[in-house]
């Protein structure tokens, strides 16, 4: 896991960075995140607006959505991330599973 070859994985602007929300999780958690995923659009989106996602709404992770489900519905195949993209199955598998499980997700106290 992790970033391709030739990429500063310690420089977001090169590695590109993302947040996966669950469909059904409170709409506190995302406000109260807002500051920290502006911080990181404004830090990763220097050289390309491509790199930065966020996959919440319509994108989010459905609950009993399987990994390849969950990736086909976004666009992304399985395998190494993009070069263009920088977006890997790998790494949105582990925060797909991640959201699937956590249970501070449905949380207020969050």
């Amino acid at each position: 896991m992790g970033v391709i070859e030739g990429i500063d994985p310690k420089n977001l602007a090169e590695a590109g960075w993302g947040v996966i929300f669950a469909s059904n999780a409170n709409p506190g958690i995302r406000e109260a995140l807002k500051e920290l995923l502006d911080y990181r659009r404004e830090q990763v989106t220097n050289k390309n607006e491509r790199y930065y996602r966020e996959y919440s709404g319509e994108r989010a992770y459905r609950p009993g959505e399987s990994t390849v489900q969950f990736l086909a519905r976004n666009g992304i195949g399985p395998g190494p991330a993009d070069k263009q993209s920088r977006r890997s199955s790998h790494k949105l598998e582990h925060d797909t599973f991640a959201q699937a499980t956590c249970p501070i997700h449905g949380s207020k106290s969050f």
